[in-house]
């Protein structure tokens, strides 16, 4: 299990209590320190391990077909990769707080805050206060998967014409994207052909069962 912890990222992996423990005495966690330095916010810096810097990771996630950590950089306003050699490097943006399709660090992205990953390793990043869905290719290609930048309200639809209001978590299931948009108080699904619709929630705070329109959900993520 991989931690974002500051300025840091963290791995924790569950280890037997004891070196002669039995194989059903609990199993406790062990951490180790990935990347970073602990309690230092810094400006992006790359390189390996103490050497890199983040400012304020906020999510981890792994990308299965190059077993790269991915770390949304949320200060920083970029989307790193740690390889399995341990090096930091940036993925996608320019430190820019802002929404610009592009490659690599030609493009721009707004405090990403969580990502998700699918099997053939296109990430699929929230963009909170840019109020939008990025997707990134494998080469680093960023474009606007869902939402219209800094149109910080709701609205399902297609593509673009699917608003967002300060959406926070993503996941996959399946071919389906499911997004939190905390300010909504709402959950959304998006299929694979880009239509995005309201999941569960009414769009009032609270904690609540119910079907669609009748519980209500208090933000977070998906």
């Amino acid at each position: 299990v991989y931690v974002s912890n500051f300025g840091t990222v963290h791995a924790y992996q569950a280890t037997p209590s004891a070196p002669t423990a039995s194989p059903t005495a609990p199993m406790l966690p062990t951490e180790t320190w990935v990347a970073g330095q602990h309690l230092v916010r810094g400006t992006a810096i790359e390189g390996s391990l103490g050497v890199a810097r983040f400012d304020r990771p906020k999510t981890v996630d792994c990308d299965t077909v190059t077993s790269d950590i991915i770390v949304t950089d949320n200060e920083n306003n970029l989307v790193r990769r740690i390889s399995v050699q341990g090096r930091v490097n940036t993925w996608v943006g320019d430190g820019t707080r802002a929404t610009l399709p592009g490659v690599t660090t030609s493009a721009q992205i707004s405090s990403p805050r969580d990502t998700a990953i699918d099997p053939s390793g296109i990430a699929y990043v929230v963009e909170t206060y840019g109020c939008t869905i990025a997707k990134i290719t494998a080469a680093g290609s960023l474009t606007t998967h869902m939402g219209t930048a800094l149109s910080c309200t709701h609205g399902n639809g297609v593509g673009a014409a699917a608003l967002l209001k300060n959406p926070y978590g993503i996941v996959i299931f399946g071919t389906d994207l499911f997004v939190s948009e905390s300010s909504a108080y709402l959950r959304r699904v998006l299929v694979s052909d880009g239509t995005a619709s309201d999941f569960a929630g009414s769009g009032v705070s609270g904690c609540l069962d119910g079907p669609l329109g009748t519980g209500k959900l208090a933000g977070g993520n998906p």
